[in-house]
């Protein structure tokens, strides 16, 4: 995530961390706006509030539980944002 956050400050972007408690250490000191969620939920919800699609890329548990919410709101038609999965490696 530190390179595309890189990449998207280098042409002009604006970079948002949204993270929960558990993960605060991590945060990207960078960022243009730093977000602290309460929990998973409302990582999810400030992330889609903040963004023009979804962009999963190779993560660990965490990021399929992000991915298995967004799915499970477009699926009741309350996601209506681009999915896009960078299957890098056949990872997933």
């Amino acid at each position: 995530m530190k390179v595309v956050a890189t990449s998207v400050q280098k042409n002009g972007g604006r970079v948002i961390a949204v993270i929960t408690p558990r993960f605060k250490d991590r945060i990207n000191q960078k960022a243009d706006e730093s977000i602290l969620a309460r929990n998973d939920d409302e990582l999810t919800r400030i992330m889609d509030e903040n963004s023009s699609a979804t962009v999963v890329m190779v993560g660990r548990l965490g990021t399929l539980s992000e991915i298995a919410r967004v799915l499970a709101l477009k699926k009741r038609q309350q996601h209506h944002k681009p999915v896009i999965v960078f299957n890098s490696d056949e990872f997933y």
